[in-house]
């Protein structure tokens, strides 16, 4: 009895040891790409002061977005291999609105940024995103090939 109770200390600390990493890295790749966009819109200290909560709350919106994009598609789907014409039709339909709530939240930050940002800024926005997701997809394949031949 006593060494289930040791084992499963063990593996709980285990699971609260792996959990950490996960959360210390979203803030590591968090503050990477509030280096690399901020340098590369060549933000002032002014423009970021006001730039950053308005990027940040659509950052937020667009996270819970994409956690209900998930639920939207893949949750009829997850139910069973088939689902019926009619569930079919109500999950593109929802999917259809959910595509038009992210257009109209990316249209709004848009709007937004207008009082904060010149235009060329905003445009730089969109290829600094791209910039950046492009960095870590090059930066994750490469730390899974040196994990393979290592």
């Amino acid at each position: 009895m006593k060494q289930i109770n040791i084992t499963c200390v063990f593996l709980i600390t285990g699971f609260i040891a792996m959990a950490q990493p996960r959360t210390e890295d979203r803030q590591k790749i968090e503050a990477m790409k509030v280096a690399f966009i901020t340098e590369q819109l060549s933000l002032t200290p002014a423009e970021a002061e006001k730039f950053w909560p308005v990027y940040n709350q659509f950052s937020d919106n667009m996270r819970s977005m994409r956690k209900d994009r998930q639920k939207i598609v893949s949750g009829p789907l997850n139910e069973g291999d088939d689902i019926s014409s009619k569930q079919s039709e109500v999950t593109l339909s929802k999917y259809v609105t959910h595509i038009k709530s992210v257009q109209s939240a990316e249209l709004k930050l848009i709007e937004d940024l207008k009082s904060i940002l010149p235009a060329s800024k905003i445009i730089k926005l969109r290829l600094a995103e791209d910039g950046f997701k492009r960095r870590m997809m090059d930066r994750l394949k490469g730390s899974n090939r040196r994990g393979r031949n290592e």
